[in-house]
Formats: structure tokens, sequence, C-alpha cells
């Protein structure tokens, strides 16, 4: 009878495992900063900067944007109510690390999370 897994086929799933595992843990523990702030742009101007600390659990409704609530949350931030038709920017989440931003396109409002040493992972955005 024929093996259906062999010696390579385990190294081979080994090294995957490992590769994955050394990605994850260069996305969520090397290059997550300690230092981070969050700006919230409304028509690309600038209307709030924030720093993230782990401590803070709080809900900001702006008065330059009064149609959205957001919450700041243990060092993260994210869009909690909205009164866009389809609640996409609601989905997006929490965002916590260096470069990753959301956006509610109905009401023309996103927020960027950055590092306070300017070392984002992400190192370039589209338009």
């Amino acid at each position: 009878m024929r093996k259906f897994i062999n010696k390579k086929d385990i190294l081979i799933i080994a090294a995957l495992l490992i590769i994955a595992l050394a990605g994850y843990i260069y996305m969520n523990i090397i290059s997550r900063s300690d230092m981070l702030y969050a700006e919230i742009y409304h028509e690309d101007i600038l209307i709030k900067s924030i720093e993230l600390n782990e401590e803070d659990d709080y809900y900001i409704t702006l008065d330059e944007i009064p149609f959205i609530t957001f919450h700041v949350y243990h060092g993260s931030i994210a869009f909690y109510d909205s009164s866009c038709p389809d609640k996409i920017c609601i989905k997006s989440g929490y965002l916590k690390i260096s470069g990753q931003s959301a956006v509610c396109l109905p009401n023309k409002t996103h927020i960027a999370v950055h590092s306070k040493d300017g070392t984002d992972i992400i190192d370039a955005v589209s338009r």
C-alpha cells in the first residue's frame, strides 16, 4: 500500500507553519508600537488627533462630524456608530496597528493610526 504523506511533505508543512508563525509574531508583537495615535479626518481635513493608551475606554462624537461616534478602547479606535446606510465602516473593526485605516465613504470621514516614532507598517497609500 502506498503512503499518502511522506517525510518531504511533513517538512514542507512544518516550514510553512514556521513561516506563518514568524509573520504573525512580526505583525502582532514586534511591529506593534506602544506609542500610537489616531488621526480623524473629515473631507481630507484633520479634525482630531488622539493618543491611544491601553487604559482608555471612551466614546467620541465631534462637533465637526455629528453623525459619527468613535470608540477608543484599550489602545485601539473604531467607528462605533454612523448615519451611513451600509455601515461598512463599523464592520471594519478596531484599529490597533500602526498603518491601519478605516473609511466611511458616505460621510467622507476616515481614521488613520500611526506610531509616534514614525514607523508605520504600511508604507504606501494609493488614492
